[in-house]
């Protein structure tokens, strides 16, 4: 467990400086606590306290990627954790046919062929990874990618800034 305090700020209050101090931050190492598989991450990880005393939801999805990414270690556990739950969010489908939530536009340009204000088809739901910085983010969409192509869906769309993702893709 690591504590950590922000720096002290100066801060006018009705025309007198004061000094305040912000609360401290405490850091506790993170495993997946619901993933029973794969390999520990190469670095060390931790989670904001607050976060680590919320219990993950259960997994629900069962990985169909090749058992040599697994077993030799080529996505950690941390990573192959963030693709069960993207694509267990994924088999969400958002509710587009209640009338009052989630009507599209068409556009004339391929919108899905709806008329304008008709419901369409169900949107799948989404799924944000805010990894930070050396956690693998390009690892992880890549398995997102290959988990897809073993159930049959071809088709990806991966867009970075970073050309040094290049490799990962």
């Amino acid at each position: 467990e690591k504590t950590t305090k922000k720096k002290k700020k100066k801060k006018k209050i009705d025309g007198e400086e004061v000094e305040e101090e912000a609360d401290e931050i405490t850091y506790r190492p993170y495993r997946p606590s619901k993933l029973r598989y794969g390999r520990a991450h190469p670095d060390p990880v931790v989670e904001n306290a607050t976060l680590a005393a919320v219990d993950p939801p259960d997994i629900t999805y069962n990985l169909a990627l090749p058992a040599d990414i697994i077993s030799e270690g080529k996505l950690s556990e941390l990573q192959l954790e963030a693709i069960v739950y993207g694509c267990q969010r994924h088999e969400v489908d958002l509710p587009v046919g209640q009338k009052s939530v989630w009507k599209l536009e068409s556009d004339g340009g391929g919108g899905g062929g709806a008329k304008k204000g008709e419901d369409v088809t169900p949107l799948r739901a989404g799924f944000l990874l805010g990894d930070g910085a050396g956690m693998g983010k390009g690892r992880t969409l890549a398995g997102f990618c290959v988990e897809n192509i073993v159930r049959g869906r071809n088709k990806h769309v991966w867009v970075s800034v970073s050309s040094d993702l290049y490799e990962d893709a």
